[in-house]
C-alpha cells in the first residue's frame, strides 16, 4: 500500500519556498528544508522524491499565487502605467533573491512564449556594481544553450570576459538624454547631476532570427571604461570577439593617427587592426605607438 501523508502539503511547499527564496536552489541544503519544514529526510524524500521535484512544485505554487495575483490586480488598475509598474512590483523585483542561473532558467522559457519573429528583449539593471555583475552572468547563462544572439552592447557571444578577469568592473553606459524638468528641480535641491543616463543593459533577440545578420568583426570592440589619463599615459578598456584588452598610449606617442583617441568615449566602437592577438583573453594588454591608428567606428 502506498504511504499517507501524514503532513499538510500546502503548508510544506509554502515554508520550503520560504528557504529556495532566500537562498536559491543551490545554496539550500536538505538540512535547511528539514529544519524549515518539521519534516525528516525520509518524509520528504517518499513524498517528492528528491530536492529538485520539491523545488518545482514549489516554484509552481510560487506562480500559480503570483499569476493569481496579478491576474487580479491588473483588472483592477485603473491605466495602463499602473499596470506596468504592478508587473514590475509583482514579479520583477521578486527575481533579486535569485541566482544568474536560476533567473535565466525562469526568464528563458517566457522569452520564448511570448517574443514575436524578429523581436528584441531588453534587460535593464541601474549602472551600479552588484545589479551590473548579476546582469552579466545572467546574460552569459542566457545566451549558453544557443537559443539566443546578442545584439548588444556586446560585440560577441563568448563568456563576459570582465566577470571572468575581474571581480569589481562591471559592464554600463552613459546615454545622453533629456533630464524631465522636475528631475533637474530636485537635482537642484540635493546637489545632484544627472547629465547622463547611467545603465547596464543587455538586448536579446532568437538565434535563429538574428544569427545570420549579425556581422562580428575580429578587431572591433566596445570601450567598457572610462578614458583614464595619468601621469604620461592614457588608458582604455575595450571588450569584443577577442576578449577584454587594457589599450595603453603614452603621451609621447601621441600622434595625428590615434588622436581620436582623445574624445573617445565609454559606449564607442572601436577598429583596432593593429591587435596581433588571435586568441580570446580576459585580461589583455596592448601598448599604442606613435604610428598606431586609432579608428573610432561610431559614437556613443
Amino acid at each position: 500500500m502506498p504511504k499517507v501523508e501524514t503532513f499538510n502539503r500546502d503548508v510544506v511547499l509554502k515554508q520550503a519556498t520560504e528557504v529556495f527564496h532566500d537562498k536559491g536552489f543551490n545554496a539550500t541544503s536538505m538540512q535547511d528544508l528539514v529544519d524549515a519544514t518539521g519534516l525528516n529526510r525520509s518524509s520528504i524524500y517518499n513524498s517528492f522524491e528528491n530536492k529538485l521535484n520539491l523545488y518545482l512544485e514549489c516554484l509552481k505554487l510560487y506562480e500559480d499565487k503570483y499569476n493569481r495575483e496579478t491576474s487580479k490586480r491588473l483588472l483592477e488598475s485603473s491605466s495602463g502605467l499602473e499596470a506596468i509598474q504592478l508587473i514590475f512590483e509583482l514579479y520583477l523585483n521578486e527575481m533579486t533573491k535569485l541566482g544568474a542561473l536560476e533567473r535565466a532558467e525562469w526568464l528563458a522559457p517566457r522569452i520564448g512564449n511570448h517574443l514575436k519573429k524578429q523581436g528584441v528583449v531588453a534587460l535593464i539593471e541601474p549602472a551600479l556594481k552588484r545589479p551590473g555583475r548579476e546582469l552579466m552572468a545572467l546574460r552569459d547563462h542566457l545566451i549558453e544553450p544557443g537559443d539566443y544572439s546578442i545584439l548588444g552592447p556586446c560585440l560577441h557571444e563568448k563568456l563576459c570576459p570582465m566577470l571572468a578577469g575581474t571581480r569589481n568592473d562591471w559592464c554600463h553606459f552613459y546615454i545622453d538624454w533629456q533630464e524631465p524638468a522636475y528631475l533637474k528641480q530636485l537635482d537642484r535641491l540635493i546637489g545632484n547631476e544627472n547629465r547622463f543616463l547611467k545603465l547596464a543593459y543587455i538586448l536579446l533577440g532568437p538565434q535563429a532570427d538574428y544569427a545570420e545578420k549579425l556581422t562580428r568583426p575580429e578587431k572591433e570592440f566596445r570601450v567598457v571604461s572610462n578614458r583614464m589619463a595619468t601621469r604620461g599615459k592614457t588608458e582604455l578598456i575595450l571588450c569584443g570577439p577577442l576578449g577584454r584588452v587594457r589599450v595603453t598610449r603614452l603621451d609621447r606617442h601621441r600622434s595625428k593617427v590615434n588622436e581620436a583617441l582623445d574624445e573617445t568615449r565609454r559606449g564607442d566602437r572601436i577598429q583596432l587592426d593593429a591587435l596581433k592577438s588571435q586568441e580570446f583573453e580576459v585580461n589583455g594588454n596592448f601598448r599604442m605607438d606613435a604610428k598606431t591608428p586609432w579608428s573610432r567606428l561610431t559614437k556613443n
